[in-house]
């Protein structure tokens, strides 16, 4: 009866990935709970990034889904996140500047969203 009503979740997967969804999930509470609660201010961005490296990495190696587009998808996604990540982390350090530094960092977050 269990399977029956949460199934679903793993429908999606290769069978021998069957727990993906409890690391999607452990993923998302990482980047949205508890590196910028435990994590110091100087460090979330920085652990942030090795999380989701390690994530674009578990994909591209495991891919965890029964079919290819959902694969692609998931690496793309962590990789548009992984790069907008590394330009909040430039657009911190540009934050103090004044020669236009913040402005581009801006524009080319818009850009490839």
């Amino acid at each position: 009866q269990a399977l029956a009503c949460i199934g679903s979740l793993f429908q999606q997967y290769k069978p021998r990935f069957w727990y993906w969804e409890l690391l999607e999930m452990k993923r998302k509470l990482l980047l949205a709970s508890v590196i910028p609660v435990l994590i110091g201010k100087d460090n979330q961005i920085t652990v942030g990034l090795f999380t989701l490296l390690f994530f674009m990495w578990a994909y591209v190696w495991g891919q965890p889904y029964r079919n290819a587009f959902p694969n692609t998808l998931q690496t793309y996604i962590q990789l548009t996140l992984f790069i907008t990540l590394y330009y909040g982390l430039m657009a911190a350090d540009c934050q103090d500047r004044k020669d236009g530094c913040s402005e581009l960092v801006q524009d080319f977050i818009i850009v490839i969203h």
